[in-house]
C-alpha cells in the first residue's frame, strides 16, 4: 500500500525546536518533501531537526562575520587621513554632536543595534557636519592682536567701555 501513503497530504512533523528559525511555511515544504521521499514521520523530523542545526550554524557564522565587519570599520576610520590618527577622538565628538543634533533618538538608536553606526561613510559624513557646526573662533592678525578687541567696538569718545 505504498501508492495510499503517498496520498496523504503530509507527514506529520510537529512543530519545529525552540528557537528555531524555521516557520510553519517552512515545516509544510519538509513535510512535502519528506513524503515524496517516502520518509516516516520520525526520519522527517530527523530533517527538520537537520534544517534547524544548519539555520543555526549558517545564523551564527553571519553573526560573526558582522562583528568582524563592525571592527575592521572601526579600524579603518581610525587610520583614515581625514577622520583618524591625533584627531580621532575630537572627530568622534564632531559626529557625535551632529548625530545627537540632527537624528532622531530612533535613528541613532538603530545605529547602535544594527551596527551601521560605525560605517566609516556615515561617520565621515557626521564628522564632517559637527565641524561645521563647530563655533567660530576670530582669528586675529599680529597687528590686531596687541589691541583689545573692545577698543575696535567701543572706541567713540563717548563710549562708556573706554571710561
Amino acid at each position: 500500500k505504498p501508492d495510499e501513503a503517498r496520498k496523504s497530504p503530509s507527514v506529520p512533523l510537529g512543530k519545529a525546536p525552540d528557537g528555531s528559525s524555521l516557520d510553519p511555511s517552512a515545516l509544510s515544504r519538509i513535510a512535502v518533501t519528506a513524503k515524496a521521499l517516502g520518509l516516516s514521520a520520525e526520519a522527517a523530523t530527523k530533517l527538520v531537526q537537520h534544517d534547524h542545526e544548519l539555520i543555526q550554524t549558517y545564523n551564527a557564522s553571519l553573526s560573526e562575520e558582522w562583528k568582524t565587519q563592525q571592527t575592521e570599520w572601526v579600524t579603518t576610520l581610525k587610520a583614515d587621513t581625514e577622520v583618524g590618527g591625533v584627531e580621532f577622538v575630537a572627530n568622534m565628538e564632531h559626529a557625535k554632536r551632529a548625530l545627537e543634533r540632527f537624528g532622531t533618538k530612533e535613528f541613532r538608536e538603530e545605529l547602535d543595534q544594527s551596527g551601521y553606526g560605525n560605517h566609516p561613510g556615515l561617520v565621515k559624513a557626521f564628522a564632517k557636519i559637527g565641524k561645521a557646526m563647530a563655533e567660530d573662533t576670530l582669528a586675529v592678525g599680529s597687528h590686531g592682536a596687541a589691541t583689545p578687541m573692545e577698543s575696535k567696538f567701543f572706541d567713540h569718545p563717548t563710549s562708556k567701555a573706554l571710561t
